[in-house]
């Protein structure tokens, strides 16, 4: 009965994650649907701890923005759901930037930053991000979010904790909008 459960369970987190490709971009696969987790203040568990360098090659750590909420956006230059999602990630960042939300972007397995620059050029979007091509970044969040899951978007707390997943496209600027009003009006502290 353990053995049917346990690959009942791998079965279900393989159809679910979609990027199980550890060997780097050979497989290129994405999540398609969306599936959100909301996790109760409550159930919260230790703050994410994640650094690396931006496109720049400058330090960028999700520490220096505790008080703060943060979106994180796991993409890739070369994903078609990254990139349909892209400019709403744009939209949804320049309407929260005067509520003190800061978005940030993870980059993975793109070749070079230059792609990831190009990309969000393109896309017309300003978005602050890792550069992430090994995913290190990515798989400092692993217990919280599976490794290579793209794209993906994170709501972290005012106190770094993960307080919201969406796995797989974000459904839509309404629902994304009212996952993050929830977490802008939690009690600070």
């Amino acid at each position: 009965m353990r053995r049917w459960t346990a690959v009942t369970v791998a079965a279900g987190l393989l159809a679910v994650a979609g990027c199980s490709d550890l060997d780097g971009t050979e497989g290129k696969e994405w999540i398609t649907g969306s599936s959100i987790t909301v996790v109760e203040a409550a159930d919260r568990v230790a703050p994410v701890e994640a650094s690396g360098e931006d496109l720049d090659g400058d330090a960028l750590s999700v520490e220096d923005h505790r008080g703060e909420v943060v979106v994180l956006n796991v993409y890739a230059s070369w994903c078609p759901p990254c990139r349909k999602e892209m400019p709403l990630v744009g939209e949804l960042a320049d309407a929260y930037e005067p509520e003190g939300v800061t978005f940030l972007g993870v980059n993975i397995r793109d070749a070079s930053p230059d792609n990831a620059q190009a990309f969000l050029s393109g896309q017309n979007v300003d978005l602050t991000s890792f550069y992430d091509p090994g995913s290190e970044v990515l798989l400092s969040l692993s217990d919280k979010l599976g490794a290579y899951s793209l794209p993906s978007t994170i709501v972290l707390d005012r106190s770094g904790r993960l307080a919201v997943l969406v796995l797989g496209e974000i459904p839509g600027a309404k629902t994304m909008s009212d996952l993050i009003d929830d977490v802008v009006a939690e009690p600070r502290g």
